[in-house]
This record gives structure tokens, sequence and C-alpha cells, in this order.
């Protein structure tokens, strides 16, 4: 999650100069937490670490987390409060998102905040049927991402039947959300909507699948691999 501007200096503090209000920043890493409802004894990986939003507090409730962050400034921030926890929890992988390789039913937990944005929708699809390959049985993925809720898109697709659980929104400041609008413009980025994280996840095989609203322009969808 590459947010917390106050980590950040020069080069890699470059997004937050469009940034995402310290409030929201911290109720996505928090909803994505609860969301993933970690376990001492999991393995967890965190897609677009960034400076360590979710990987810093996540290392101290799990077994392990790879924290995979292809910017090297953003590397260098992160690696500088990696060092200062104890016991040392995080490993650092200077890898692509999307050319990331894990051993089958290797990790327990997969989270993302703020970095999916970034690939295109075919490579988002690849990506969370790599991961669920990735993770073992009762394994988690919990994705939280500038995302369009389905009902202010016009043209999503319906939900299927069997659908999944869709949060209601919490209660934070609304005013905040009109920083994206112009972020996404900047940055030309295009994020899915959360219809389509839900199909995306449902055709992968995940099971309770969920999808929540913080706000506009920012949801947190989830998923999980059935216990065999």
């Amino acid at each position: 999650m590459a947010t917390d501007a106050e980590h950040a200096p020069g080069a890699a503090g470059q997004w937050h100069h469009h940034v995402l209000a310290a409030r929201v920043t911290a109720a996505l890493s928090t909803e994505i937490r609860l969301r993933a409802a970690p376990r001492p004894q999991d393995r967890c990986i965190d897609l677009g670490a960034g400076v360590g939003s979710l990987a810093v507090p996540l290392s101290a409730e799990v077994a392990e987390v790879i924290a995979i962050e292809p910017s090297k400034g953003l590397r260098a921030v992160l690696a500088a409060r990696a060092e200062e926890l104890d016991p040392p929890g995080i490993r650092i992988e200077a890898v692509p998102i999307t050319e990331l390789i894990m051993p089958r039913e290797s990790c327990d937990l997969v989270v993302s905040g703020f970095a999916l944005h970034h690939c295109m929708n075919a490579d988002k699809r690849a990506l969370v049927s790599r991961v669920r390959r990735w993770l073992r049985p009762g394994g988690r993925l919990v994705i939280g991402d500038m995302m369009s809720h389905r009902q202010e898109e016009s043209g999503s697709r319906r939900l299927r039947a069997g659908g999944a659980e869709h949060g209601g929104r919490g209660r934070i400041d609304r005013s905040a959300g009109r920083l994206f609008p112009a972020a996404l413009h900047a940055l030309r980025e295009s994020p899915a909507t959360g219809d389509f994280w839900i199909e995306a996840l449902q055709d992968a095989g995940y099971r309770s699948v969920g999808h929540r609203q913080l706000l506009p322009g920012i949801g947190v969808v989830w998923g999980a691999v059935n216990v065999l």
C-alpha cells in the first residue's frame, strides 16, 4: 500500500502528492486487516506493499510477511521501517506484481492496498487466479483499492445468482472521496468496479466473496479458498 506520506521522501513520495487523506488510508488498512483475519501461523504476501502500511502492522500478527514492491524508492523506506521491527517479520522482494511466481499452496493470506489499479483488467483476472493456486485451504485474498461501486457504474454487469456479500459504507468523511477523481485523472489510472472484482474472484473459484464500499471510488473485496 503506497501511502503514509510522512515516510516517503523524494521520488518515492511522488504518488503521495495526489494524496489519499490519512484517515482514508487508515480506514482502508483497518478494513483490509479486518477482512483478512490474520492468524499467528499465517504466511502472508502483500502485493504492492509500498512503505508498509499493511506489511508493518501485519508482521506483528502473522508468522511472516513477504512484501512485494517494485519501486526502489518505496522499498528503501519499507526496508528502513522493517529494520526497526523486533522480531523481524518482513521479507522484501523487488518483483513486479504481475510477474510474481509462488509455489502452489505456499501461503495463507494475500493482501493488497492501493496497488492493483495500476494493472490492466486482464492482468487483474490472471493475478487473482494465480493467487488462488498459491493459497492453502482456508486461505484468504483481500484487495483494497480505487474501486467504483457497482451501482454507480452504468452498464455494469449484474451479479450472478448465489452472489456475494456487499457490506454497508462506513462512517468516513465523504469529502475525502473528492480527492480521488482528480488523482485518477492526473495519474491516468483505470480502476475496476466492485462488480468486476466480485466476478473475477468468483470465476477464479473463491468462496465467501464479498465487497464493501468505503467511499466513492474506494472499496474492498475479499474471497477465501475452501477448507478441504
